[in-house]
């Protein structure tokens, strides 16, 4: 398993924790948000080349 990714046990604290969303558009799984945050951080990398598989880079940064 990858530093930056949440173990099962740790989401299964946090997972009740997250807001929830708001009204309109359908929001990304927050597991795999949280985890693209977690990338960026750990990376130090811009927010431009976080990895598709974490959703579009501008949808994790405003939830971030």
């Amino acid at each position: 398993m990858r530093r930056y990714k949440l173990t099962d046990e740790a989401w299964v604290r946090l997972g009740p924790l997250m807001l929830a969303p708001k009204p309109g558009r359908r929001w990304n799984d927050h597991r795999t948000t949280r985890n693209g945050m977690f990338w960026v951080l750990n990376s130090s990398a811009p927010w431009r080349d976080m990895p598709l598989r974490y959703g579009k880079w501008q949808c994790v940064y405003h939830r971030y």
